[in-house]
């Protein structure tokens, strides 16, 4: 029988290019460090990787025939044979009578052929399946997932914030939603055939642009059963990528505000608009670069980009003269990151409302809410006869509801007057009570100089407790990784103990 596995080069470095963003860097398990090759009954090829919480498995486009077999393969030995191996050439994979996996190529007319072992071979861990039907996604979806993973939250803290929100909830539609606590993304530009909301984790492969780019993809869900979690599986024409669901309640994202009918001064902007924005914001001056705050303010009908370096230097303004205006005069004062990143993927109109109130940017069923940085510093006064803008309609499918209440980022407010801004009006990792910008205060230059050196220790040490907060998230990810390795381990030997039990002398 013809136990062979063929793999073309050039497909070989396509999939290795994916699999290597899930392969397990955990030394203490070989097996998740190697590649399953295997050939099933209709033919068909696949190449597959894991780090026990995910699986991606690759399809080859052509089939082959013979009897249905699978091979492990170290990943690192396989990579490096593939760079030196023209696209053209074909590597032929067998098990040797040493239960090896052996490895043959070409030189010229040469055969050369390499063996490796991998230990546990036999013991890959299984896939779990997907019970339910996978939902056809479209172009949107997959744009707004990756938009939405890129505004989760990164802290081991907060796990829950740390993927991708898709709530089916709704009659009105199906939503994305992400966050950090400081921007809250969602988009409604679709409809998902699922029975549970789910969040999806973060990973790699997900924002690899290759895998968006390989045809169409669905989504489907393996809802939590008992004590196993909830699964998720998205797939595209080549690949099959299974994930391990993020376990929790995820925050109730819809309160957040502003609500559609608070009155707000609407920005169009149009590509020159954009490309002006994207060229003029980085190069602005800024007091601090971890904030880095600039303005956006309207006056007299134009829409203005500012900054300065501190309240002593004069302000570096910009004109962007092909902007659409409608509403009063206003001055909003923010994060620059947020600006590049809503400009880059297309959000082009901008709401403003008072300086302590989110700042919106919108294009379609897409929204981004970015946390304000309080009111901005120099006085804008509100040119006569400014029409307000027309609110679009809150229960329109492309601007999904809200009312004020408090966001994911913080808890309830106990005071009434507070949950008309429940984003932080200022940057989290600035202090949190921060003098005027404008200089309105009762104390002293001195005092004031006392006060902001007392807050900048208060945020050193903060830092250093959020570091070892991470650090001691990061040991408990390994604590239990190192408990699952040795559980497998311990599983191999009785296996081994067994099989020798039953040999007779």
């Amino acid at each position: 029988m013809n136990q062979t596995i063929e793999l073309p080069v050039d497909e070989l470095k396509t999939a290795l290019a994916g699999l290597n963003k899930v392969v397990s860097k955990s030394s203490h398990l070989p097996v998740l460090q190697a590649v399953r090759v295997a050939r099933s009954k209709s033919g068909a090829v696949t190449l597959q990787t894991t780090d026990l919480d995910s699986f991606l498995t690759y399809r080859t486009p052509e089939p082959q025939a013979g009897p249905a077999t699978a091979l492990v393969v170290p990943l690192e030995a396989l990579k490096q044979l593939v760079k030196t191996c023209p696209a053209q050439e074909r590597l032929h994979l067998t098990r040797d009578e040493k239960d090896r996996v052996k490895l043959r190529y070409f030189i010229g007319p040469s055969s050369v052929e390499k063996s490796y072992e991998v230990p546990y071979g036999d013991d890959w861990p299984k896939e779990p399946p997907v019970i339910e039907s996978a939902s056809a996604v479209n172009d949107a979806f997959k744009r707004s997932l990756r938009e939405a993973l890129d505004c989760a939250g990164s802290e081991s803290s907060r796990p829950v914030i740390n993927g991708a929100y898709v709530d089916v909830g709704r009659r009105s539609g199906s939503y994305l939603v992400g966050t950090d606590g400081r921007h809250l993304y969602c988009a409604n530009s679709f409809t998902l055939d699922l029975h549970a909301s789910v969040i999806v984790p973060s990973r790699k492969f997900l924002l690899w642009p290759a895998f968006a780019e390989d045809g169409d993809w669905t989504l489907g869900l393996r809802p939590a059963a008992g004590k196993e979690r909830a699964w998720v599986q998205v797939a595209s024409a080549r690949w099959t990528f299974l994930t391990k669901a993020i376990e929790g309640q995820y925050p109730d994202w819809r309160p957040v505000p502003p609500t559609q009918q608070e009155e707000f001064t609407h920005v169009i902007l149009n590509e020159r608009g954009v490309a002006q924005l994207l060229e003029s914001s980085p190069r602005l001056p800024v007091s601090d670069e971890t904030n880095q705050a600039v303005t956006l303010e309207v006056r007299e009908g134009k829409f203005w980009l500012k900054g300065r370096a501190s309240e002593r230097e004069a302000w570096t303004t910009v004109e962007i003269a092909t902007a659409s205006v409608q509403g009063k005069a206003r001055s909003v004062r923010f994060n620059r990151i947020y600006l590049a990143k809503a400009l880059r993927w297309g959000l082009n109109e901008i709401e403003l409302r008072a300086p302590n109130i989110p700042l919106v940017f919108r294009q379609g069923g897409r929204r981004l809410v970015v946390a304000v940085m309080g009111e901005a510093s120099s006085a804008v006064t509100e040119p006569p006869g400014s029409p307000p803008p027309t609110s679009p309609a809150a229960d329109s499918p492309s601007h999904p509801e809200t009312t004020a209440a408090t966001p994911p980022s913080v808890p309830p407010s106990e005071n009434p007057t507070e949950e008309r801004n429940p984003m932080p009006a200022t940057n989290p990792s600035a202090p949190r009570h921060q003098p005027p910008i404008n200089g309105e205060t009762e104390a002293s230059p001195s005092a004031l100089r006392a006060a902001v050196e007392h807050l900048e220790a208060i945020r050193g040490t903060l830092r250093e407790l959020a570091a070892q907060v991470n650090n001691a998230g990061g040991l408990l990810k390994a604590a239990e990784k190192e408990s699952r390795t040795i559980a497998q381990e311990t599983e191999s030997v009785r296996r081994t103990l067994r099989s020798l039990q039953r040999v007779q002398l």
